[in-house]
């Protein structure tokens, strides 16, 4: 296998070079892909090969890991740490997500994006042939990599022949490499819970006996029904967004049972509860927002201590069924536009509703 591909890669180079637009052939492209025998080897090549364009993403949006997160997964996948039902499901959702980047008119930076998701569903489906290129729903994943690279996304007519050529001759480079190029693809992933700004609400309820009293109620209907000997703390969080709410529970680092949450949050109504105490926080300081996430941490003696959320970007997020929810509950519940994280803006942007 190394003497055919170090053949195919010497083919390869003289393709390049002598071609005035640097191209190198579907067919060579995919003799290379061939060459190597398990489904893993051809993963990591297509992976590297589009590490080059991780910079492009970057340089459009900055505080999107969109990129990463992609990446990431697919890599869980490829070394068995993810199942294939999760990554396609996870695909699908960034597909769309990737498309409205798309549609904001920086292509060659979407583009990047969208190679990764075709590159998943490549891996997934072990097919990596080059497609119909007249057909850009049949694009290959290097093939989308390139038009991003070298600036032909918006208009083949527009290809930078230089540009091509770099990205070529660094897919034959890769080839070589036995482990995916983590650690030469650019900045660590960016931080999502930035400009946090305390908030007035979160001193002000104390004083408003109405959500006091709502808080206590919670938290004796969480710790008689869930607080027992074996566990010192309980953790209760709970995300809003535009009215819809979603639970996690803990035993310091043990999760509770999603069925046995679900039962105790609608017999002690802790959707509603918790929707009205976001509400009248909110009336108390409307400039500042609503909250995105409360945390109850709650000990054997029910002392309790309550946190909110306001502008950090939680994991639990990514897989919000409709991102819209946050736009929608912007309107809901406006903010001063200090109030607004980079990572929150980001989202505003391309999920507007549709309505």
């Amino acid at each position: 296998m190394k003497q055919e591909l170090k053949s195919l890669k010497e083919k390869a180079f003289t393709e390049i070079i002598s071609n005035h637009n640097f191209e190198l052939s579907d067919t060579t492209i995919n003799d290379i892909i061939q060459c190597f025998p398990n489904s893993k080897g051809k993963a990591k090549v297509i992976l590297n090969s589009l590490m080059i364009i991780k910079d492009i993403w970057d340089k459009a949006w900055p505080t999107d890991s969109s990129f990463m997160d992609i990446t990431d997964r697919l890599i869980a996948y490829i070394e068995d740490r993810l199942p294939k039902d999760e990554l396609k499901d996870f695909i699908n959702k960034k597909q769309t997500y990737i498309q409205n980047r798309i549609a904001e008119g920086k292509f060659q930076s979407g583009y990047a994006g969208m190679a990764l998701i075709r590159a998943a569903t490549e891996i997934v489906n072990e097919d990596y042939s080059m497609k119909d290129e007249t057909d850009p729903d049949r694009w290959s994943s290097l093939y989308i990599g390139s038009l991003s690279y070298n600036e032909g996304a918006e208009n083949l007519e527009k290809i930078n022949p230089e540009k091509n050529k770099i990205f070529w001759l660094n897919f034959l480079e890769v080839l070589d490499k036995n482990e995916i190029l983590i650690s030469n693809i650019g900045n660590k992933k960016p931080k999502k819970d930035i400009d946090i700004i305390r908030r007035n609400q979160e001193e002000l309820w104390k004083n408003k006996e109405s959500i006091v009293s709502k808080l206590d109620s919670l938290v004796d209907g969480y710790s008689s029904k869930l607080l027992n000997d074996d566990y010192d703390n309980l953790r209760i969080e709970a995300y809003i967004l535009n009215n819809g709410v979603s639970f996690l529970g803990y035993y310091e680092k043990e999760k509770i049972d999603n069925k046995k949450l679900f039962f105790l949050n609608k017999e002690i109504k802790a959707k509603e509860v918790f929707l009205k105490i976001r509400q009248e926080m909110y009336d108390l300081e409307p400039k500042e927002g609503a909250w995105f996430q409360i945390c109850l941490i709650i000990n054997k003696n029910q002392q309790k201590n309550i946190k909110f959320f306001y502008d950090k970007y939680f994991n639990f997020f990514d897989t919000w069924r409709d991102k819209t929810d946050f736009y929608e509950d912007l309107l809901l519940y406006p903010r001063e536009e200090k109030y607004i994280p980079n990572w929150l803006n980001d989202i505003l942007i391309y999920n507007k509703s549709k309505r």
